[in-house]
């Protein structure tokens, strides 16, 4: 989140300078749109980096056996896999954790939905 905090500060320091006092109403508001995007951006990319620390944790935290049971037969807890993903707001990056065996496609926790919830897995 520290990316976001910064880029909202020097947001609000670069609308405060006399020069932006120059621009046009149509201007200032074209900046403010485009940079009001980028900044959900950065919040989306700082909660997606909390997100990924938390997963890692909570993987890491675990035996042999609850690995097995979150990805039947994958044990091996590999860091750090990362992919872009394309959002409304521009492209992002999901860092993972797989859970893997010999033999076995990767296993993503993250991507799965818990049982009950409405949430949509990440797309792949």
């Amino acid at each position: 989140m520290d990316r976001a905090t910064s880029f909202l500060t020097a947001l609000i320091d670069s609308l405060s300078r006399p020069e932006a006092l120059l621009l046009s109403h149509e201007r200032v508001e074209e900046n403010a749109e485009q940079e009001a995007r980028e900044l959900a951006r950065h919040l989306l990319q700082g909660h997606l980096d909390l997100r990924a620390r938390r997963v890692e944790a909570e993987l890491s935290s675990l035996d042999t056996d609850g690995r097995v049971g979150l990805a039947a037969g994958c044990t091996r807890l590999e860091k750090g896999h990362r992919r872009q993903l394309p959002t409304v707001v521009g492209p992002v990056t999901v860092t993972q954790c797989a859970l893997r065996a010999r033999g076995l496609p990767n296993c993503y926790p993250a991507d799965q939905a818990p049982p009950g919830s409405r949430q949509r897995p990440l797309p792949g």
